[in-house]
């Protein structure tokens, strides 16, 4: 069984430990641990989460499979668009449709924008797959430093909603 929740302040420490565990496993490969770890710190820990759900600049959710944590999404609204900032599955359970499943439910929620966009790191083949197979198209390439030496090397990637 799948499920998706709307995460409240009082879940960012589980979004936390989720972002742990998927990010070391999934992204020291492609960035290195030193990378993996500030973006975990600067943009993934429990209080930056907590805040962004407080303050209302991100809506978080959290994605279910059989009664387990398996994942989560953030997203930002903006004007004529959502920003996909974060969706995330853990290893074990990826290939269930969990992805897809957020996808439609962002598609249904926010239809009266135009677009999703996102950002996803150039090195990061399966992910930037996925996304195209889900009818994302890449529209551009950044470079963005971030901090402490770390820039993030990406393509922007757009799904055209109406």
């Amino acid at each position: 069984m799948k499920r998706i929740e709307t995460a409240a302040a009082s879940d960012a420490q589980l979004i936390a430990r989720l972002a742990d565990e998927i990010w070391k496993e999934h992204y020291i490969a492609i960035s290195g641990e030193a990378h993996v770890n500030y973006m975990l710190e600067k943009f993934q820990s429990e209080q930056v989460i907590a805040s962004d759900i407080a303050s209302g600049r991100m809506i978080y959710f959290l994605l279910y499979l059989n009664d387990e944590a398996a994942g989560y999404c953030g997203v930002c609204i903006e004007e004529t668009a959502v920003y996909l900032s974060k969706l995330y599955v853990k290893k074990d359970c990826r290939q269930n449709g969990l992805s897809g499943m957020m996808l439609g439910y962002l598609k249904e929620r926010f239809a009266s924008k135009e677009y999703i966009h996102l950002n996803v790191n150039k090195r990061n083949a399966g992910s930037i797959a996925a996304y195209k197979k889900m009818g994302f198209e890449i529209v551009s390439a950044l470079v963005r430093d971030i901090g402490s030496g770390f820039v993030m090397d990406d393509y922007t990637m757009r799904l055209t909603l109406r």
